[in-house]
């Protein structure tokens, strides 16, 4: 019973993202988003019910990507106001993760130890936000200066520094749980990434099968993330 109760929502999580990738490969869209919508939920039950030490800011990560994605599960009429909430929470959640991490790091150790390479991610990170910005004015929808230009560049901005506070937090901690948290925000950034191009550029059956590979491998990871560090259940990486 012990055991069951502490694998039950594994198995959940595992069904559900079997069923999403089986779902965009099938083009089965209603089930996809069904799917895809109550998978991160879970990670939030997982959280709070298993991890012993909780953190507020990792845990606000969790609830607000939990609204956006079980949002979408509503908006079938692609309604303007689903796509600002949807946004506005995905941006406080990745924002929220950024503070999360950077409360785990001693800025004046990181610049000490990281100032070269905290200078060329913020070159790479200004290069590519300019990219991505470039992509989204492409959509003749989108005009500069207004809510929807800042909210799709807040919106980029917070994936690339939480990619960028991930890579500075496994070199400045060296160990396995942030290695697996980093792999974890790398497989969704460039998740996200292929979003953009699918939704401004070109939308192709590929982009999205490699999109929902890369979405559901990267909360994996960041599962293997949350899982590290609870019981002995879960203790998979010593």
């Amino acid at each position: 019973m012990n055991q069951l109760k502490h694998y039950g929502l594994p198995i959940s999580l595992a069904l559900l993202a079997s069923v999403y990738i089986m779902s965009v490969l099938f083009h089965f869209e209603t089930l996809e988003f069904i799917s895809r919508g109550f998978i991160f939920p879970l990670f939030v039950v997982l959280y709070f019910i298993q991890a012993k030490e909780k953190n507020t800011f990792f845990a606000g990560f969790l609830i607000f990507y939990s609204l956006s994605e079980i949002v979408t599960v509503f908006d079938s009429r692609n309604l303007p106001v689903y796509y600002y909430f949807c946004n506005v929470m995905s941006v406080l959640a990745y924002f929220s993760l950024a503070i999360y991490l950077l409360t785990r790091m001693s800025l004046s150790v990181l610049f000490q130890r990281f100032k070269l390479f905290v200078l060329v991610l913020f070159i790479c990170n200004t290069y590519i936000l300019y990219v991505l910005n470039d992509m989204v004015l492409a959509d003749a929808a989108v005009q500069l200066w207004t809510p929807n230009f800042y909210l799709e560049f807040f919106y980029n901005l917070s994936i690339l520094v939480v990619l960028s506070l991930a890579l500075l937090s496994y070199l400045y901690h060296d160990s396995k749980e942030d290695l697996l948290l980093f792999l974890g925000t790398l497989c969704i950034v460039f998740s996200e990434m292929i979003h953009v191009a699918s939704l401004y550029i070109l939308d192709t059956y590929m982009l999205s099968v490699l999109y929902a590979i890369l979405f559901t491998a990267g909360f994996g990871l960041v599962y293997g993330y949350i899982t590290s560090k609870m019981n002995t259940y879960y203790r998979i990486l010593y």
